[in-house]
């Protein structure tokens, strides 16, 4: 007696699984500068985002308070601090981002009104 040969069936060769290229929502804050020192000049918060779908929206946070949501590019938002009720002599802005893909993420930078 002797064994059946092994026949190892051919056919189309698979391709190999390959890492997905989707990039992570990022932002972070282009102005104000951490540095700023305002009176009563108009800030503009602007982003800088990044990441492989489109951003749709950004929520901004002034001192924790919601303030707007802006859904059009590029998402930037202005504002004068006397006309804010709730301005500090130091303040944060927070923005939080969302995409198409659901994803969201958040940046904080901070400015200092001299009153």
């Amino acid at each position: 007696y002797s064994p059946p040969e092994m026949v190892t069936p051919s056919g189309p060769t698979l391709p190999t699984p390959q890492q997905s290229s989707i990039e992570p929502l990022k932002v972070v804050f282009t102005s104000p500068d951490q540095k700023i020192k305002l009176v009563s000049n108009k800030i503009t918060a602007e982003i800088s985002t990044s990441g492989s779908s489109p951003v749709l929206s950004a929520d901004y946070y002034i001192n924790g308070a919601f303030v707007t949501s802006v859904s059009k590019a590029p998402f930037s938002f202005s504002f004068v601090p006397k006309e804010v009720s709730f301005i500090q002599k130091y303040n944060n802005i927070k923005v939080v981002v969302y995409d198409s893909s659901n994803n969201r993420a958040e940046a904080m930078t901070t400015f200092v009104v001299n009153f």
